[in-house]
This record gives C-alpha cells, structure tokens and sequence, in this order.
C-alpha cells in the first residue's frame, strides 16, 4: 500500500507508539466500558486505545508529572454489515467515530473524538469547528 512512502508508519499489533504526551496502541490487554481507564493505569500515562471500538475519554490529573492523563478509546471505522466476528447484539455498543490528536507547544497531546452521526443515507460530523456531510 506504499504507507511508509506517504508517511505512515506501521506499528505491529502488541506494541504502541508514543505520540507527544500520549501512549497508542490497540490495546494492552482490557475490553468493554473501561478498558480506556483500565489501560491508562496499567501504562502509568496517558493513552488510546483502539480494541473495544467504543467512543470514550477520561481526564485526570498525572501523579507525580504536570498536566492531564488521558484515557481515549476512539470508536471504530468498520460499518456494521461487514462485521462478520462478532454477534449482531453487541454492534450496538460501537460507535462510529475517530480521534484527532494535536501536539501542543508544551508537548502535551491534545486530542478531539469526531463521532459520526447517522443522517439518511450518510453521517454528519463536525471536524475542526467545521460541520462535515460524510457519505454512507
């Protein structure tokens, strides 16, 4: 797919990237509601996770560091008729969405959930203050 030539770089499932402030990674080990909050205590930092393909973020204060410790799961990408591996009642609990980080100047990341929101036949978001038609 010529990722690495546009910049891209591919992190093996099991391992995480530090962006800025932040630990990302798929997961390190949780599922469900809190595997965000579950998965920033086991790191000691802030993270985002991937796995439960729910939308959620924390904020608490670091121990012993200056700032905040996120906790983000960023939702999913995956439509719901091409979701063969898990059983039609817990799709429910998934939302369609992603996660924008910004590096600050300080080095702090921060970062937005974009949530898509079902419209008709397509989904409205709002991206960087800017109201945005996705199309279905």
């Amino acid at each position: 797919m010529g990722l690495e030539k546009r910049g891209w770089e591919d992190v093996p499932y099991r391992r995480g990237l530090r962006i800025g402030g932040l630990y990302v990674t798929h997961d390190v080990g949780f599922a469900g509601a809190r595997a965000h909050v579950q998965s920033r205590e086991e790191v000691g930092r802030g993270v985002v996770i991937g796995h439960t393909h729910r939308m959620a973020m924390e904020f608490r204060e670091s121990v012993g560091r200056s700032g905040i410790a996120i906790a983000a799961m960023m939702g999913t990408l995956a439509s719901r008729p091409d979701i063969e591996y898990v059983h039609e009642s817990k799709t429910h609990l998934w939302t369609l969405g992603l996660g924008i980080g910004t590096i600050l100047d300080s080095g702090a990341t921060h970062v937005d959930m974009v949530p898509f929101f079902p419209v008709g036949p397509g989904y409205e978001a709002v991206v960087f203050g800017k109201h945005v038609t996705l199309a279905g």
